[in-house]
């Protein structure tokens, strides 16, 4: 029986780089969740102290682990602990009103500080969006394993072993993070695809993400 070798045509690479783009965003993904935070600034007690305690916030956010980033309305981030289904929140200056809260199992988790005098508030009002993003440190850990252990990911990704891949990470700011193996087909594939990814501040920035095959 005679075995006809198979042939890697530009079809073939087409649609392992339409593969391949699918699989690095799901790689660099997480679960996003926003809430807006609204004091009722009619009650006095809202500004009676720096630290206050939301009471069920985080039950009624469903944001059931603390791995959370609180910032005031211009994006500072404020010192912020868990308290069981409640949120602490250590505020900068306890005239602030307004937080947002962001959620995902990429931030670091929040700890408590049972020292801290804070004022539990009941009467807060905000809204809540749950999504999925990229994130910047998924983006730098699949660097960093694609510079460290090249076969292994291309196992994982599943790529075809005749078929090699280069990736690069645009920031917002212009910066470039890329990483390759040396071409050596003239027949290489690109694609480059705008994106939106949480950075490490947890804003929503643009940036893209560019994609090699050959």
């Amino acid at each position: 029986m005679v075995v006809n070798p198979i042939i890697n045509t530009g079809e073939d690479k087409k649609a392992t780089l339409d593969y391949l783009r699918t699989k690095i965003i799901e790689n660099v993904t997480a679960e996003f969740i926003s809430a807006s935070i609204q004091l009722n600034s009619s009650n006095p007690f809202s500004t009676s102290k720096n630290c206050i305690i939301l009471e069920g916030f985080l039950a009624s956010t469903e944001m059931y682990y603390p791995n959370i980033i609180i910032q005031d309305k211009n994006g500072y981030i404020q010192e912020a602990y868990a308290d069981f289904a409640n949120l602490k929140i250590n505020r900068l200056n306890k005239d602030f009103l307004f937080f947002r809260a962001y959620y995902s199992p990429e931030f670091n988790a929040l700890g408590d500080n049972p020292s801290l005098s804070c004022y539990t508030l009941k009467d807060y009002s905000g809204s809540v969006k749950a999504d999925k993003y990229i994130f910047e440190k998924n983006m730098y850990e699949f660097i960093d394993l694609y510079r460290n252990n090249y076969e292994n990911l291309k196992t994982q990704l599943k790529i075809p072993t005749e078929n090699e891949f280069g990736f690069a990470f645009i920031q917002r700011n212009g910066t470039k993070i890329e990483v390759s193996q040396e071409i050596t087909s003239k027949n290489v594939y690109a694609d480059e695809i705008p994106i939106q990814y949480v950075n490490n501040n947890s804003n929503i920035v643009t940036g893209f993400m560019n994609i090699k095959i050959w």
